[in-house]
């Protein structure tokens, strides 16, 4: 039974597609491009695809890097726009990456709503936001 439509079987996925995906990765991890490009001020997601030669956003998996290493890695139906939010989201619900960094070892009975008003937990969030947009990422479709 077929999952999500996908056209393959496990024996093609396993033995074919995913094999050939992950030297995709390997080959794009290689040379990644740098988080600050979502950074450049005024620019939404529909420049940053136009930029990039696309016309629409994508799914698909993204890792990001810290000095060569992976730091994170996600997938999303609209691979641009997650990225944007993760190097440029403000919020708890829309910087959920940083949030996560931030509240890591944050040992507090606060709800996230509260901790976004706590000077120290900003502090914190700040520094996952800088260390996220000093990242580099590789993304694929």
């Amino acid at each position: 039974m077929p999952v999500d439509d996908c056209s393959h079987t496990f024996a093609e996925l396993a033995q074919t597609v995913l094999p050939s995906l992950m030297v995709q990765m390997q080959q794009a991890i290689a040379s990644p491009t740098p988080v600050s490009g979502f950074l450049v001020p005024r620019q939404g997601v529909k420049t940053l695809l136009r930029v990039d030669g696309r016309s629409v956003d994508f799914p698909g998996c993204y890792v990001l890097l810290e000095e060569g290493r992976p730091l994170y890695v996600g997938i999303s139906r609209k691979v641009f726009r997650r990225l944007w939010y993760h190097a440029r989201g403000t919020k708890h619900f829309a910087a959920t990456l940083a949030y996560s960094i931030a509240a890591h070892g944050f040992v507090s009975d606060l709800p996230r709503s509260a901790r976004m008003a706590d000077a120290e937990f900003l502090g914190r969030l700040t520094l996952a936001k800088e260390r996220i947009q000093g990242s580099t990422l590789h993304r694929s479709r």
